[in-house]
């Protein structure tokens, strides 16, 4: 029978002090920098994937606090990104309460491109990839938006390449495991314009 690794019982009241001391006043509700207004949220973390428990090197929280990207005001000194590590790595694997919809994520996601557009690429891809400023890619209709898609094969697509591994939506929160699985299903169904 394997053991639960002994974890202190402060690693998380740690990690959020160092979260609220050094995150929170760019990433809370009122002055969400980035669409992360949620850093002091453990259940939305996991939900967009910022964090990925028992993952620290998969975690983009963890990541851009390692390479010292953030906060913008200075690196994290070298014991508290350690604790952010620890409690990623140790912390939350003994934490086994499920991940469920943010507090006002309502709207229905289904693999149907209207659903995708709607929920994910008006809201998340369009303020970067309009037909005004596109940065290199239009995403404003289906037709464009096919230029990213391989039909029937998601791995092929760079679009699902680009938000699978986060690269995408650039300064924003990655897309959810259900937004992934949406666009996903919605590739390998023929990516129809339904």
């Amino acid at each position: 029978m394997l053991m639960q690794p002994s974890v202190p019982p402060s690693l998380e009241k740690d990690a959020m002090a160092i979260l609220n001391a050094r995150c929170a006043s760019c990433h809370n509700s009122s002055n969400p920098k980035g669409d992360i207004g949620f850093i002091t949220d453990i259940n939305s973390l996991k939900y967009y994937r910022l964090i990925v428990p028992g993952e620290p090197q998969l975690s983009p929280l963890y990541e851009v606090i390692a390479k010292g990207e953030m906060p913008p005001s200075g690196p994290l000194a070298q014991a508290q990104v350690q604790i952010i590590y620890d409690w990623i790595f140790e912390g939350m694997l003994t934490d086994q309460t499920g991940v469920t919809p943010p507090v006002g994520v309502t709207g229905v996601l289904e693999a149907k491109f209207q659903s995708i557009f709607v929920n994910i690429i008006q809201p998340k891809c369009l303020g970067c990839h309009n037909n005004a400023s596109a940065n290199g890619l239009d995403l404003s209709n289906y037709t464009k938006v096919m230029t990213t898609i391989a039909p029937n094969d998601p791995l092929r697509s760079a679009f699902y390449d680009s938000v699978i591994k986060g690269r995408m939506p650039k300064g924003r929160a990655m897309l959810s495991a259900s937004e992934l699985t949406a666009v996903r299903d919605w590739i390998t169904n023929g990516a129809l314009n339904n």
